[in-house]
C-alpha cells in the first residue's frame, strides 16, 4: 500500500495517524512524541499505546517509529478491534515490539549525551571539511600547474613522497587542524579515514573536474552562439588524442570575457572532414566550417609536396641526411646549428632545411664523402650523393626555395597576434597572382638560370635530367590547393569580419558611402536566422559614428576604477581576430558600455564573430599542456585522469568555489557520511 509524504505536522497536535505520513523525523522528535502519547486518562493504558482522535484508531509508537517487521495495523491502520481487546496484550509480547521497546529505553538513557554526542559529530565534520578544503588547494596548484601528483615511493618515511603528500606535510606547518590529522593518521592508519590514498586523489581530481565542467556548462546555456575547434595530435606513447576546444563569450553579472574550454580524449573519428561538416550541417544549418589559415597554408605546401615524386624524394632524402649526421657526435657538432629536421607537420622546416643545404651545400657534399668510407653508411650515403649531385634536386629545391619566399611573407601575417583580416586576403590573392606568374616561361627560363648557377659554384659535377621535366602540373597544382582551401565563400566572410577594424570604423565615420554595397552579404547569409542585413549596416553606420565615444566610456571607467580595468593601452580596438588580450578588451568594450540595448543586432553580430576562430593557436597550447601533463614519465597515466587533468590544467581562469565540498563528499557513501 502507498503512503503519501505530507507536511510535518504540528507535534503538538499528538494525533499518531498523522505521524504515519511523515518521513525523517529526528530522534528528538521521536522521542518527545513517544513521551506524551495521546491517551484518555493518564497511565491508564501503556505507554506505548496513542489514540488517535481523528481515526478513532490506537497505535504503537515504538513499533512505528523504531520496529523492524513490525504488524501493519499497529502502525498504519491502527487498532479498533474493540471487541478483541486482548491482542493489546498479545501485541506486547511480540519479539517486534520487545525489540522496539529495547531500542526506545536505549534511546532514553542516552538523550543526555545526544547533544554532546552531536556537537561532537558537527566538529568532527568541520574538520574534515577543512581538511578536504586544504586537500582541494593542493590538487588544484598541481593540476594547473602540470605536476604530477604520485611519487615512486609514497611511505610516510620516506624523504621524498611524492608532490601531493609532500605539499601535505609541507601544509601541516601552517594548518593545526591538519597536522593533528597527519599525526593520527600515521599513528592509527588503519582505524582513520584516510583523504590521501591514491583513491582520494583520483576522487578530488574527478570532483574539481566535474565542478569546472559544470561551470563551462552553466555559462553555454546563456549563450545562443558558440564554436568548436578540433586537432589531433600523438602523446608520449604514440596515442593519437583529440582536443575539443569550445570557444563562446562568457557573459555573467554585467561583465564580458572571452572564454575556452578544453576537453581532450581519444580520436576514435575515422573519414574525411568533409563527412564531419555534412553531419553537423544537417543538425544546424547555420553552421560555418572554417579552417586555421596558418594550418591551411601549411596543408597546401603539405598538398604540392606530395603529388609531385621530385619534391616527395626531395624533403625524403634531406630527412634522411639529418638522421645522417646527427648519429655522429663529430658531424653533430658540426652542423647541428644549421641543419635544420624536416618535419611533415610544420612546413617552415621544409624552408629552414633547403636553405641550409642550399647555403652549405659543398660542405654536406665532402661531409657525406668522408661518412662514405665507413662500410655500414656505404649504402646509403652513395644514393644521397647520387641524389644531391643531380640537376633534378636542384631544380625542384630552387623552385621550392622561390615558392617559399612567396608564401612567407602571409605566414607570418597569419601567425602575428594583431592579424589584419582584410590584410590578409589580400595577401592570399597576390601569392596566387605571384604563382600564377611562374606558369611563365621566362620565370621556367629564369630558374633553370639560376640552378645552373648555383650548379657553376659547385666544385662538383651533376648529373642531367633523364626527361625534360614540365613544370606546368607542378604549378598547377599549387594554385589548385589554395583556390581549394581558400575559397571565395571564407575570404568574404573575412572580408565582413575586417569592417569591424578600427581603420574601417573611422573611415565609415568620415564617410558612410565608403562602406561596400556588399558589405555584411555572406555573413547576413550565413546568420539570416539571427541577423538582418538592412539593421546591421543601419545600426553599423551609426556605431561608427559613436565609437569614439564608447571607446572614451570603457577608458574613462578604468581610471575610475582601476581595479577592473582591462588594460593600460588605450588602444581598446584591434582587429577583430587578434591575442586573446585583444579579443577580451574588444569584448568588454561592446557590453560594458551598453552596446546591447542601443545596437541589438550589432551586438549579436559581435557575440557571432567573437565566437569564429581563424588560428588555431588554442588546439596547439593544449598539445603544449598534454606534452607536459603525460611526458615521458607519466605514459601509464589513465585515459580518464588525463582529460580530469588536462581540464584543470587548461581552463585556471574558472573560479573554482574551494568551500564546495559536496562534489566530493558525493563520490562514496562513507565520504558522504563524513562530511555532511
Amino acid at each position: 500500500m502507498y503512503y503519501p509524504v505530507i507536511e510535518r505536522p504540528n507535534i503538538l497536535s499528538f494525533d499518531p495517524k498523522l505521524f504515519t505520513l511523515v518521513k525523517n523525523l529526528s530522534i528528538e522528535e521521536k522521542m518527545s512524541l513517544i513521551r506524551k502519547p495521546f491517551q484518555p486518562e493518564k497511565h491508564e493504558l501503556p505507554d506505548w499505546l496513542s489514540y488517535s482522535l481523528s481515526s478513532q484508531r490506537f497505535y504503537c509508537l515504538h513499533c512505528m517509529f523504531f520496529g523492524k517487521n513490525a504488524q501493519k495495523s499497529w502502525i498504519y491502520d491502527g487498532f479498533h478491534e474493540w471487541q478483541r481487546l486482548t491482542d493489546i496484550s498479545v501485541h506486547e509480547k511480540t519479539e517486534g515490539h520487545i525489540n522496539a521497546s529495547i531500542v526506545v529505553k536505549m534511546k532514553c538513557l542516552s538523550m543526555a549525551v545526544l547533544p554532546q554526542i552531536y556537537a561532537s559529530k558537527r566538529n568532527q565534520v568541520a574538520e574534515n571539511r577543512e581538511i578536504v578544503h586544504i586537500l582541494i588547494y593542493i590538487t588544484l596548484f598541481l593540476g594547473q600547474h602540470s605536476l604530477p601528483f604520485q611519487g615512486h615511493r609514497e611511505g610516510w618515511s620516506e624523504q621524498i613522497k611524492g608532490n601531493f603528500k609532500d605539499l601535505v606535510k609541507f601544509l601541516c606547518k601552517f594548518s593545526p587542524s591538519l597536522a593533528v590529522y597527519i599525526d593520527r593518521l600515521q599513528i592509527h592508519e588503519r582505524n582513520q579515514l584516510n583523504f590521501i590514498l591514491w583513491q582520494r586523489q583520483n576522487q578530488l581530481i574527478n570532483s574539481v573536474s566535474k565542478y569546472i565542467k559544470k561551470s563551462i556548462k552553466k555559462e553555454l546555456d546563456l549563450n545562443n552562439f558558440f564554436s568548436v575547434s578540433i586537432d589531433t595530435t600523438f602523446d608520449s606513447p604514440i596515442r593519437e588524442q583529440l582536443a575539443f576546444i569550445i570557444r563562446y563569450v562568457c557573459i555573467i553579472e554585467h561583465s564580458s570575457d572571452y572564454h575556452r574550454s578544453t576537453i581532450i580524449f581519444p580520436n576514435n573519428m575515422r573519414g574525411e572532414y568533409q563527412g564531419l561538416q555534412a553531419l553537423i550541417r544537417e543538425i544546424n544549418p547555420a553552421a560555418i566550417y572554417t579552417w586555421c589559415y596558418a594550418h591551411r597554408l601549411s596543408l597546401v605546401v603539405v598538398q604540392m609536396s606530395s603529388c609531385s615524386a621530385n619534391a616527395v624524394d626531395t624533403f625524403g632524402n634531406l630527412e634522411q641526411l639529418y638522421a645522417l649526421i646527427s648519429t655522429s657526435k663529430k658531424r653533430v657538432a658540426i652542423y647541428e646549428n644549421i641543419l635544420k629536421r624536416v618535419e611533415i607537420t610544420r612546413w617552415m622546416s621544409y624552408s629552414s632545411a633547403l636553405n641550409t643545404v642550399l647555403l652549405t651545400y659543398d660542405i654536406v657534399i665532402n661531409t657525406l664523402e668522408q661518412i662514405k668510407i665507413t662500410f655500414k653508411a656505404r649504402s646509403k650515403v652513395t644514393g644521397l650523393i647520387d641524389f644531391f649531385l643531380s640537376e633534378r634536386f636542384v631544380l625542384t629545391a630552387i623552385y621550392y626555395k622561390n615558392l617559399f619566399n612567396i608564401l612567407n611573407p602571409v605566414t607570418k601575417i597569419f601567425q602575428c597576434q594583431d592579424i589584419d583580416l582584410l590584410g590578409t586576403v589580400n595577401s592570399l590573392q597576390a601569392v596566387s597572382s605571384s604563382i600564377k606568374r611562374l606558369r611563365d616561361l621566362n620565370a621556367y627560363n629564369d630558374l633553370c638560370n639560376e640552378a645552373t648557377k648555383c650548379m657553376n659554384k659547385s666544385e662538383f659535377t651533376f648529373t642531367s635530367l633523364p626527361i625534360q621535366r614540365s613544370r606546368k602540373k607542378k604549378l598547377l597544382s599549387a594554385i589548385t590547393c589554395i583556390e581549394e582551401r581558400f575559397h571565395s565563400k571564407s575570404q568574404e566572410l573575412l572580408k565582413d569580419i575586417s569592417l569591424f577594424s578600427v581603420s574601417v570604423l573611422k573611415k565609415t565615420k568620415s564617410n558612410p558611402n565608403t562602406l561596400p554595397d556588399d558589405a555584411f552579404n555572406t555573413f547576413c547569409n550565413l546568420y539570416s536566422k539571427f541577423i538582418n542585413h538592412t539593421k546591421l549596416k543601419k545600426e553599423y553606420i551609426e556605431f561608427s559614428k559613436l565609437f569614439s565615444y564608447f571607446e572614451s566610456a570603457i577608458i574613462g571607467s578604468q581610471y575610475l576604477h582601476p581595479s577592473s580595468a582591462t588594460s593600460d593601452n588605450k588602444e581598446s580596438f584591434s582587429d577583430l581576430e587578434g591575442s586573446d588580450e585583444e579579443e577580451e578588451k574588444e569584448d568588454t568594450v561592446y557590453h560594458t558600455s551598453g552596446l546591447q540595448s542601443i545596437f541589438p543586432t550589432l551586438y549579436i553580430t559581435l557575440q557571432i564573430l567573437c565566437t569564429l576562430p581563424v588560428s588555431s593557436t588554442t588546439p596547439e597550447r593544449t598539445f603544449s599542456k598534454l606534452k607536459i601533463v603525460k611526458n615521458r614519465l607519466r605514459t601509464t597515466i589513465s585515459q580518464d585522469r588525463l582529460k580530469q587533468l588536462m581540464i584543470i590544467s587548461c581552463e585556471f581562469d574558472i573560479d573554482i568555489d574551494y568551500n564546495q565540498v559536496d562534489e566530493f563528499a558525493s563520490t562514496t557513501s562513507v565520504l558522504s557520511k563524513h562530511l555532511t
